[in-house]
């Protein structure tokens, strides 16, 4: 990962505690990919709407364990792990995002809504500056953050615009699934960053994206439809 995006600053490392946080960011992520999985599968498998109530609470709370361990690490390490940082600033906003499209018409909270769509768009644009600089100093990560941001970036203002206008019925449910699939694609990312060592590196970090992102579009579509 150090390779992608150079890291910033130096610290002494406290390993205790890293262990710790990297135990507790591997079970929160376990419990995404199963729960996840499951919450998609609902209807193929025959289960009651309950289960997929169930598996999705399951999945946004793995997930707040998840981006709140990355957080951590990110900033605790020897050095800060900028594109760990950012990316699991993106994929909470997603599972956030999607949370907040399936309970919203009964808890109403807009100005959570929109305090979430602006930070992700701060997030999104020192994404899109910081990979810019990075390409430029021949850090390939830059590719990545570049995606990244301009995905996190375009989610938010379409969720900004959604505020004004909300949505309903299948459009609403489109909506809630694409962005809990993207967040369900984040998490598949972060496993194959760690298990999987090809190069360039950079490949491992956007081949999720770009494989499941049509998938989700299409299926979207026809929710809608």
């Amino acid at each position: 990962m150090d390779n992608l995006i150079p890291p910033v600053g130096s610290r002494p490392i406290d390993s205790a505690l890293q262990t710790t946080l990297t135990v507790t960011h591997i079970t929160a992520g376990s419990l995404c990919l199963v729960s996840g999985v499951l919450a998609a599968s609902v209807k193929a498998l025959g289960l009651p709407h309950r289960a997929h109530v169930v598996a999705g609470r399951a999945f946004v709370w793995g997930m707040i364990g998840l981006c709140a361990t990355a957080i951590a690490l990110a900033l605790i390490g020897e050095r800060v792990l900028v594109l760990l940082l950012l990316v699991a600033v993106l994929s909470g906003y997603l599972a956030f995002a999607g949370w907040r499209e399936a309970v919203r018409l009964r808890r109403p909270c807009a100005w959570l809504d929109r305090a979430a769509a602006f930070l992700m768009i701060a997030a999104a644009a020192i994404m899109l500056v910081w990979g810019g600089w990075a390409l430029l100093r021949g850090a390939t990560g830059g590719i990545v953050l570049l995606l990244f941001g301009s995905i996190g970036g375009m989610v938010a203002a379409i969720d900004l615009r959604r505020l004004r206008h909300p949505a309903k019925g299948p459009a609403r449910t489109a909506h809630h699934m694409a962005c809990m699939l993207g967040a369900t694609t984040a998490v598949v990312t972060a496993a194959l960053v760690v298990n999987v060592r090809v190069e360039p590196a950079w490949v491992v970090w956007i081949a999720p994206t770009l494989l499941f992102t049509p998938i989700i579009v299409i299926w979207s579509q026809r929710v809608k439809s």
